[in-house]
């Protein structure tokens, strides 16, 4: 059986509804079948290195891609991490100062954001980015590691806002919009690179708008039957949903793991 390098999308691929959902056993002994066949299985998702490290040790995976590309795990440690275009990232905050735009941004892997004025900043609910954001005194002007950014405005004010032309600016609250690395594929790359495996062997699996430079640029891509229409029509197979088993229906579909395995 040829091996391939099967990188998988967290939120509502692995798991069935988004962050704080869970991930099915169907999946889980798929992930684990695969690896048994001598398959490599790694993450590619767009969540930032604290909120990936538990859910890859949950599936004893040691190496992934993060960060929506912009940062690699090898074998449990970071060898790629590069911030976002800084200079980008210096156009899109003097147009948040210019049109009064409340925001905050995260320079680090972690979960905390910052911001110059918390009085500024709307209370969110349901939102537990809200309880992580903390006041700091930062000029703008001489920030070098931004990683993401928060933006807290509506879909109309949005369009105001023209310095990342690069990004697909994420949504995930009506009250604010994401800005934050979405090429998983670069991530895939680097750590191919290191692995000296060849790019033609890789798999991607996938259901959102971040997946969507993955799926133009991976040799193989699976989206699951809850993805975006968008998506679908870029993969190279559709599955069934992330809730109705299509990891592993896929799997099996492409033969690289067989109903034995999953019934032992």
């Amino acid at each position: 059986m040829e091996k391939k390098f099967l990188f998988f999308d967290i939120d509502d691929t692995l798991t069935t509804g988004g962050m704080g959902s869970f991930i099915p056993d169907s999946a889980r002994n798929t992930l684990k079948a695969l690896k048994k066949n001598g398959h490599v299985v790694a993450i590619a998702t767009g969540r930032p290195y604290a909120m990936s490290k538990d859910v890859a040790k949950d599936l004893e995976i040691d190496s992934f891609v993060c960060n929506g590309g912009n940062t690699v795990v090898y074998e449990g440690e970071k060898i790629y991490n590069e911030p976002l275009d800084q200079a980008h990232v210096k156009e899109l905050l003097r147009e948040c100062i210019a049109f009064g735009f409340p925001y905050c941004i995260s320079q680090a892997d972690d979960f905390f954001f910052l911001t110059k004025d918390m009085k500024a900043l709307p209370k969110l609910d349901n939102d537990f980015l809200s309880q992580f954001i903390q006041e700091a005194d930062f000029d703008p002007e001489h920030l070098t590691q931004v990683k993401r950014l928060m933006i807290y405005v509506n879909k109309e004010e949005q369009k105001k806002l023209t310095s990342f032309p690069d990004l697909v600016p994420q949504r995930y609250d009506d009250a604010y919009v994401m800005i934050e690395p979405d090429d998983k594929f670069k991530g895939i790359k680097k750590m191919m690179e290191i692995l000296k495996e060849p790019i033609e062997d890789v798999v991607v699996f996938g259901d959102g708008e971040n997946d969507i430079k993955m799926f133009q640029q991976a040799p193989i891509s699976i989206a699951v039957g809850n993805a975006i229409d968008e998506l679908k029509a870029l993969a190279s197979y559709v599955t069934d949903r992330s809730d109705e088993d299509g990891i592993q229906k896929a799997c099996l579909h492409f033969g690289w793991i067989s109903p034995e395995d999953i019934s032992k």
